[in-house]
């Protein structure tokens, strides 16, 4: 009984997620089987506006309620700013998110970037619209990694592989590895929001990423941030044009 219990409830909430949210992704454009994009939010945990935003991208990264043509091929990061005093967010690490703030000429919160794209104001709808079409795109680069992380020292190493499949390379390629933790809780904003997913804690590979040029085969040496919990966390690489803030191809593992 327990067990039939948990399932309606499963099957309500999709039911609900889906008309809260007036998604069709039946008739949406089919992904790529392969294709994965890249979604970065800029918020504040005193947005008043930010959490209708942030709630959507939570349920897009639990892949339940089908809200894109393939909600596990969509990569959330969320990026707090300094918008609004007193984020610890924010704090954390101010140069690596001031650095993705400026790179964004990020003027107000929230702010959605699909493939370095900026995205017009929230809407579930419109929203979902663009990244179905991302999704329904051809990859142009192919990427793969590893992480190998000693937990005594807390050094890692993460092995990389990126190659041009088609098209041709931006001649200012930037390569970002950027570590993300979810599960983090803070009662203190002012906007209703407690529980927090996907958010930016460091970059690895600098506050303004590393200039590679494809194909790339290399490691990145890291010390893992103090304040970061592994078992919390992720890894997510991506490569992008200095200029233009074309996200051309991403990948997302757990961090262990």
């Amino acid at each position: 009984m327990k067990f039939l219990k948990i399932i309606f409830l499963l099957a309500f909430a999709v039911s609900f997620y889906s008309c809260e949210f007036n998604n069709n992704p039946s008739t949406s454009t089919s992904a790529k089987v392969n294709r994965k994009v890249l979604v970065e939010l800029s918020t504040n945990v005193n947005c008043v506006h930010c959490p209708p935003s942030g709630h959507y991208l939570d349920l897009i990264d639990t892949a339940i309620a089908g809200i894109t043509s393939s909600d596990t091929n969509v990569i959330t990061l969320r990026m707090h700013s300094s918008i609004f005093a007193g984020d610890p967010f924010y704090l954390y690490n101010v140069p690596v998110n001031s650095a993705r703030q400026m790179y964004y000429f990020v003027l107000v919160n929230p702010s959605g970037y699909l493939n370095g794209a900026y995205m017009p104001s929230f809407n579930s709808q419109t929203w979902t619209n663009s990244i179905n079409s991302a999704l329904a795109q051809n990859e142009t680069q192919s990427l793969s990694f590893t992480n190998t992380f000693d937990s005594t020292t807390g050094n890692g190493t993460i092995s990389l592989n990126i190659a041009q499949i088609s098209g041709s390379t931006a001649a200012d390629l930037m390569l970002h590895v950027a570590i993300v933790e979810s599960g983090m809780y803070y009662g203190g904003g002012t906007n209703g929001e407690r529980w927090f997913n996907n958010i930016l804690r460091d970059l690895i590979t600098g506050a303004n990423g590393t200039a590679i040029t494809l194909p790339y085969s290399s490691t990145v040496n890291y010390t893992l941030k103090a304040g970061i919990i592994p078992s919390k966390a992720d890894i997510i690489v991506f490569t992008q044009s200095q200029s233009t803030k074309e996200v051309f191809v991403v990948g997302k593992k757990k961090f262990l």
